[in-house]
């Protein structure tokens, strides 16, 4: 054989080689960017069910502190119905509408 033939022999050899190469570095690139993809695919659900997570929290806290400002509203109306009670005019309003009493010294009149 002559040395170009048996050159071209040598290389054709090797290129069997090269190819078989390639097509394993094209499958392990092709893996690794299947793997990166369920990988951000993993990242971006988490992170999505996160967020959703602290907008339910958000919703939650302001229903919370919705219910905590009429609490107090209540609470302070009440505190002021309580003073409200042990004043004398008070006690002498009910005992006059409720009771029917009055003082010995008071003209009552009555409508009719």
């Amino acid at each position: 054989m002559s040395d170009r033939k048996r050159q071209k022999a040598d290389y054709s050899k090797y290129d069997k080689y090269r190819i078989n190469s390639d097509a394993a570095k094209d499958k392990k690139n092709s893996v690794t960017r299947i793997l990166f993809a369920i990988i951000i695919l993993v990242l971006v659900l988490a992170i999505g069910s996160q967020v959703y997570k602290a907008h339910q929290l958000k919703k939650e806290n302001a229903q919370i502190e919705s219910q905590l400002k009429e609490a107090k509203e209540e609470n302070e109306a009440l505190q002021q119905e309580k003073k409200d009670l042990t004043t004398r005019e008070y006690i002498e309003k009910i005992a006059r509408e409720k009771l029917g009493l009055f003082y010995k010294d008071e003209i009552v009149l009555e409508e009719e």
